[in-house]
């Protein structure tokens, strides 16, 4: 596994993530959000929800460049295509990682 995808995984015991929809809408709307991760699998309609809502709220949202399996795996959850990131330490550091070269990456 990945460093990102390690990351999302310590996020989840830290209880810093949500990883429903809905749970992700609940928390751009009261302002907990720091990033939205969108699965590369997602619906296009669910996408463009989540998108959609996050401008609206200006919470930055990325192609998590992961499958809804694979993000489920790391979060530790059944099927998710959408995580929220609920804290901006986190997700500093986890657009850090996403944005290093792979020949970077250790």
């Amino acid at each position: 596994m990945d460093k990102s995808l390690s990351l999302i995984g310590l996020m989840r015991k830290a209880n810093k993530v949500s990883v429903t929809e809905q749970k992700c809408r609940e928390d751009i709307r009261s302002g907990r959000s720091s990033l939205i991760l969108i699965a590369s699998d997602c619906s296009d309609n669910a996408g463009n929800r989540i998108r959609s809502l996050a401008e609206s709220h200006n919470i930055p949202y990325a192609d998590a460049g992961y499958t809804k399996d694979e993000l489920a795996s790391a979060a530790g959850t059944g099927l998710c295509s959408v995580i929220s990131i609920n804290d901006s330490g986190f997700a500093g550091a986890w657009l850090a990682i996403r944005n290093k070269a792979p020949e970077q990456q250790d």
